[in-house]
């Protein structure tokens, strides 16, 4: 299994923010389309990091000040510490550079594009939707229904 057979179900929507916005618009954004992260991208289609939860609820502790005023490039993880995977990686890879790295958000690249990003949820879901067939073609071939 591989994170292309995820992508494919999925799809390769991808929320983003630019990395001049206010920490205000980016969790407007993150709560309006009930996502966990925002790729940061800027207006020439560069990418300079990722944002997350995560990453705000650790500024929100630090912040001395008004958190709105903060930019999206204060806080984000930046792009050289950006942990990526291939649309060729497996799943059980992927698992584990999540585990390993503490991260619930991985994003596919395709050398410097941007193809997707996959959760530990579209994860969960495809190995719980593979499960469930497996159980269902077991269950046949034993009652002979196959």
């Amino acid at each position: 299994m591989s994170i292309k057979s995820i992508l494919q179900k999925k799809g390769d929507v991808v929320f983003q923010i630019q990395p001049d916005k206010h920490l205000c618009d980016c969790i407007k954004l993150l709560n309006t389309k009930r996502v966990g992260v925002l790729m940061v991208i800027d207006k020439d289609n560069n990418i300079h990091g990722i944002i997350s939860e995560r990453d705000i609820l650790r500024a929100a502790f630090n912040a001395k000040g008004q958190m709105c005023d903060m930019l999206v490039s204060d806080i984000m993880t930046p792009k050289a510490k950006l942990i990526t995977a291939t649309i060729e990686d497996k799943i059980e890879v992927i698992m584990k550079s999540m585990t390993n790295n503490k991260i619930r958000h991985i994003p596919i690249m395709d050398n410097e594009k941007l193809l997707g990003i996959v959760s530990i949820g579209d994860i969960v879901k495809m190995l719980l939707d593979d499960a469930v067939t497996e159980n269902k073609h077991m269950k046949d071939y034993i009652s002979g229904g196959y």
